[in-house]
């Protein structure tokens, strides 16, 4: 009799348990279905997502590379930047707004500030092209050459070597891009030569003095240029 009770226990007991877990997974597979449709779960995959996404971005931005100017020596400010001074270079595109990205920018043109090997150059680190980096050079057209000029004008500088000159003969070349004039004459005789004076940087004006001793010169109006 006492084995069959406890038998009897036994088998309830073990029923019992077995209802208990069912139970249990049923409340688990509720939970589960209840906590797919909860709001919060989704937003928190939806900023997760997000996250990793602006990382792969910032990322990738800080592997991107664009040209700037980079300085080769120390410099101190009021130095006239020339070719020697400074280099195009592939630097990180990060905060490269106030870079300076073009040796045009900078080469003639006064520093503002002291700059050390190795810099890149930014756009506060060099001076306006103002007065303390231009010089005003009087050229000679010879008649017939000089095209409608006035104050403001933009023209490219060409220079043709002649057998007076100290380059041999040879065909036309340029020598200056996009240089303003700061005076022409008003009247233009076309059998006498004529003068205009150009503005340009102390890098330019060695070349341009150059190319007058080498051969005659010729204006060439750039289109668009102020008038």
């Amino acid at each position: 009799m006492n084995v069959k009770m406890l038998r009897s226990t036994d088998d309830f007991a073990e029923t019992r348990a077995k209802s208990t877990g069912a139970i249990r997974t049923r409340e688990l597979v509720v939970r589960t279905r209840s906590s797919i449709r909860e709001p919060r779960l989704w937003l928190g995959l939806v900023l997760l997502l997000g996250s990793v996404m602006v990382a792969h971005v910032v990322l990738n931005q800080g592997r991107a590379r664009v040209d700037a100017v980079v300085v080769s020596h120390d410099l101190a400010a009021g130095t006239i930047v020339q070719s020697q001074d400074v280099v195009l270079d592939s630097v990180s595109a990060a905060n490269s707004t106030h870079f300076v990205h073009s040796l045009d920018q900078v080469l003639g043109h006064e520093l503002a500030q002291s700059v050390y090997a190795g810099d890149t150059l930014r756009v506060h680190d060099v001076a306006g092209s103002g007065s303390s980096s231009l010089r005003n050079v009087s050229v000679l057209i010879r008649a017939g050459h000089l095209p409608s000029l006035a104050h403001g004008s933009v023209v490219d500088v060409w220079v043709t070597p002649s057998l007076e000159g100290m380059a041999a003969p040879g065909p036309a070349s340029l020598a200056l891009e996009n240089i303003v004039v700061d005076s022409a004459p008003g009247l233009v005789d076309t059998t006498t030569d004529s003068a205009v004076t150009l503005s340009v940087n102390r890098v330019q004006v060695q070349t341009l003095v150059q190319a007058m001793r080498d051969g005659l010169i010729d204006l060439v109006v750039v289109p668009g240029g102020a008038e």
